[in-house]
């Protein structure tokens, strides 16, 4: 489902992908030479419905500082205020960003979706979001680029990938598990979580349903205290140094493990799960789901079979014995 209704979208987001980009260089070209870095899930396929649209604005002027572009990046925009619907600037984040909301009722109107029964409050077909992010770094740059390289190679190693993000990405995106500067984990941690799985247990993942279960398995009860993650690492998963130690008022020390996630970026190696403080609710939602698959989940499907098909409780009885 997810991938028919991305399809139909991203012809629609690529245009007006295409109008930011145009407007933000052809405005401000005679200031800044200005070059464009794309990443996150639409440049790798991997969106779900509501997914932003992330961009990478890199410039170049050392006679400007970063404050200088930002408030000609919002006055070129504001000029154009109405091609909107909103325009959000939050510059005081550890990372500034320009949000921007595209309503795209007249291009979708006669677009049919899949339907998504109960999820269907949970996704906004008639706006496109695009999140502007800055930077004067050249390797932060190509780094953008590289990541997609490296997803997309990923994936034709494990097609599995594919299957296992979407499905928990709305599942994390329903749960409001999904958002980093909440304490959530975001979608690129998510995405090192699973290929960490696929590389370390590749014989776990040659059905859908057993992948699926296993890796919520793993990561309901994974130490996350103890382990840290890298993709590129031999082990894969590897003990981490973190112990931290008190002294208490009787001057005697106290050691305990600082409980947070570490998953390593594959290229730059830094831990993109810095942000992801609530570490026992991304737990608790993965367990969620692992108890309902492990009690519930086979007897769910057949009701929703017999439902659907208008066989009678007897059947229903044969089929789930």
């Amino acid at each position: 489902i997810t991938l028919s209704n991305i399809s139909k979208l991203n012809p629609i987001k690529n245009k007006y992908l295409n109008e930011v980009e145009t407007l933000i260089k052809s405005e401000l070209q005679s200031k800044y030479e200005i070059k464009y870095g794309h990443y996150g899930s639409h440049f790798t396929n991997l969106s779900i419905e509501g997914s932003d649209v992330d961009i990478l604005i890199y410039y170049k002027n050392k006679d400007q500082s970063n404050k200088e572009f930002f408030k000609d990046i919002l006055s070129v925009l504001n000029q154009h205020e109405d091609k909107f619907l909103s325009i959000q600037s939050i510059l005081t984040a550890s990372v500034p960003v320009i949000k921007l909301q595209i309503c795209i009722k007249n291009e979708i109107k006669d677009i049919k979706f899949e339907h998504m029964g109960y999820l269907e409050g949970y996704w906004e077909f008639d706006k496109i979001n695009f999140d502007l992010t800055f930077t004067q770094n050249e390797q932060e740059y190509l780094h953008s680029q590289q990541i997609v390289d490296y997803i997309n190679k990923s994936i034709n190693t494990y097609p599995m990938i594919t299957y296992l993000l979407l499905i928990l990405k709305r599942y994390f995106k329903i749960m409001k598990m999904n958002k980093s500067f909440h304490g959530g984990l975001s979608s690129f941690s998510l995405y090192l979580l699973i290929l960490s799985f696929c590389k370390k247990f590749p014989t776990d993942i040659t059905s859908k349903g057993k992948a699926l279960f296993s890796f919520l398995g793993m990561f309901s009860f994974f130490e996350f205290d103890k382990l840290g993650i890298d993709v590129e690492h031999s082990n894969i998963f590897y003990y981490l140094n973190n112990t931290i130690t008190i002294n208490n008022n009787n001057n005697s020390e106290e050691s305990f493990s600082k409980k947070e996630i570490n998953i390593k970026d594959p290229l730059t190696k830094l831990n993109v799960a810095k942000s992801s403080f609530r570490v026992d609710d991304i737990q608790t939602t993965f367990r969620i789901a692992y108890d309902f698959l492990r009690t519930e989940g086979c007897y769910y499907d057949y009701a929703v079979f017999v439902h659907k098909t208008g066989y009678d409780t007897d059947f229903y009885n044969q089929i789930k014995n």
